[in-house]
């Protein structure tokens, strides 16, 4: 199909992966309606590019970013775009220069090249014009079984820590929750109460050699706990505010969960944001008969779901040997403690807590204002 905007084909599922190679300036088309006359354009510059939503009579800008390079050289380039749906990422030559957001014509699937009116010649420079579709059926044979894992139903546990600031009791340590049970300081710093929550206080520290961070991770961890029935699946559920307002501000967040046997015996699940790394992370350590080895760690990358200034509910429902972390009710990480160490007998959790954790870093002020438990 062929508008005064774009030329396109319609197949029968949304693209999810458009790949060309160019030398020169070119639009690419994703997100089409021919019959409306309404597209998402991706235009890639000599020194720029940008994600255009276009309608009959009109263009609207939706992000736009410079190249690290200009486009123009003597061999072509790669140009990719990746369409979730949601988020548009522009990857050129492997490097990813732009990323818009925006849910606009998610569904239409028409898919291919616009018309650049800067362009003198009207040919469309191009190699190899590849539209891959959003979902991939499993094949049958490929296709496994679901995960089994258990959430809890009833809630046994609330405690609200915003609005709750006291000169009797500036931290959480002796504060009693609704539901009845009370908060004990377990190690580190305190959390301060706030308007807005209770929020980890760091203390500087001396520096610390790498093997010196590697050899004392328990030793930076900051932790409430409170008691939990033995035997009954631990399904916790925390609402934490990353530190700082954006990158660069020197900021870390480590919040995250912790589930006690005993003193020798836990599972600690936490968030990592870290200044220095444009993603974030669900990360799980464990301590095992009184030992913690911090390369036993189990992550999974959450890309730019958790950031700073933002706020995030982690819940983690662990029943002595599997367990399950969520984000913002987004099952994001399933394993067992037989997939990390076989032999291991499962636990019976007879303590959660909320803490900050030491994940080659420390947290500067987390806060965290609302903590449910169900069983």
């Amino acid at each position: 199909v062929t508008t005064g905007h774009f030329a396109a084909l319609t197949p029968a599922e949304p693209t999810g992966l458009l790949h060309v190679w160019t030398d020169s300036d070119v639009d690419l088309i994703l997100r089409a309606d021919p019959d409306a006359l309404t597209a998402m354009r991706i235009r890639v510059g000599a020194t720029t590019v940008s994600v255009q939503w276009l309608t009959a009579d009109n263009v609207e800008l939706v992000a736009e970013a410079d190249l690290p390079a200009p486009l123009s050289s003597p061999a072509p380039r790669s140009v990719q775009v990746s369409d979730d749906g949601r988020r548009i990422g522009v990857i050129i030559d492997g490097q990813l220069v732009l990323e818009a957001v925006s849910d606009r014509g998610a569904a239409n699937t028409g898919v291919g090249l616009g018309r650049n009116s800067l362009r003198a010649a009207p040919t469309v420079p191009v190699w190899d014009f590849e539209a891959h579709p959003r979902l991939i059926p499993c094949p049958t044979e490929l296709a496994g079984a679901w995960p089994t894992f258990r959430l809890g139903r009833s809630v046994v546990l609330d405690s609200s820590f915003a609005k709750t600031i006291s000169a009797v009791r500036p931290d959480i340590g002796g504060y009693v929750a609704s539901t009845g049970q009370v908060w004990r300081h377990r190690c580190g710093e305190r959390f301060v109460l706030g308007p807005d929550g209770a929020t980890v206080q760091p203390t500087e520290r001396p520096a610390l050699t790498k093997v010196g961070r590697l050899t004392a991770p328990s030793g930076v961890r900051s932790e409430y706990t409170i008691p939990w029935p033995p035997g009954a699946l631990a399904d916790i559920e925390v609402e934490i505010r990353q530190p700082g307002t954006a990158q660069h501000q020197g900021h870390n967040g480590r919040g995250g969960l912790s589930f006690w046997q005993d003193d020798d015996n836990a599972l600690l699940v936490n968030l990592y944001l870290n200044d220095e790394y444009d993603g974030s992370s669900i990360s799980c350590f464990f301590r095992v008969n009184g030992h913690e080895e911090v390369y036993d760690a189990v992550w999974n990358n959450v890309g730019r779901r958790v950031t700073w200034g933002g706020t995030n509910r982690l819940r983690v429902s662990f029943d002595g040997d599997t367990w399950v972390a969520l984000l913002d009710d987004e099952l994001v990480l399933h394993r067992r403690l037989r997939d990390v160490y076989p032999d291991i007998q499962p636990f019976q959790v007879r303590r959660v807590g909320i803490m900050t954790n030491w994940e080659f870093g420390n947290d500067s002020g987390s806060t965290f204002s609302r903590v449910i438990g169900r069983r």
